[in-house]
């Protein structure tokens, strides 16, 4: 058990040694017993993502710094910043942040997970160049966030259209957020993006 952030930091040191390429590692700090990497939208329908997200579009023109409306990644970023149950698990590239919302909540059995993110894009098919920016909006990002606002439950031939690419969209994708607030900002936010199954 890890009692000091000296520790925290050799243990991560440890274990970026191991990965073998240069990509900055994510973190993510839980604590409680819920269950581990699941996304708020997981205990809803499909009709229920759907209505959230364009309830809170609808109702946050109020808010500093709304997206325009066709940029559907930001508003699913947006949404997740504001408490709106979406598919996306926040995650940051500070350990220490991610320490602090391991131990804020002085719940039980705190913890912090580190994320190869371009690894798991690979694990996903999703091709990736700089170390830095796992994924490419023009690329792929787009497709996938665009895929919220519809049902989960794609037909056959949408599913094969993700598939012919290389992509599997049964694996989570990872890709650094456009900072529209300072939370986010302050944050260091970045996600992953959890398929439609």
């Amino acid at each position: 058990m890890i009692k000091s952030v000296t520790q925290l930091i050799a243990a991560i040191q440890t274990d970026i040694s191991k990965w073998g390429n240069i990509t900055k590692p994510w973190f993510r700090g839980e604590s409680g017993d819920q269950l581990p990497l699941c996304p708020k939208i997981a205990k809803h329908t499909a009709s229920e993502e759907n209505y959230l997200l364009q309830s809170f579009r609808r109702q946050a023109g109020g808010l500093a710094n709304t997206p325009p409306r066709e940029q559907t990644d930001n508003w699913l970023f947006f949404a997740q910043h504001y408490g709106v149950p979406t598919r996306l698990l926040d995650w940051t590239e500070g350990a220490l942040h991610a320490l602090y919302f391991a131990i804020n909540g002085r719940r039980s059995n705190p913890r912090i997970y580190m994320l190869n993110a371009q690894r798991l894009n690979q694990l996903a098919g999703v091709l990736t160049d700089a170390p830095n920016y796992p994924l490419s909006w023009v690329k792929v990002g787009a497709i996938y966030i665009a895929l919220a606002w519809q049902h989960r439950n794609l037909d056959d031939e949408q599913i094969n259209q993700i598939r012919s690419h290389g992509w599997n969209p049964d694996i989570p994708i990872a890709f650094p957020a456009t900072y529209q607030d300072q939370r986010m900002i302050a944050q260091r936010s970045c996600f992953t993006y959890m398929g439609w199954s």
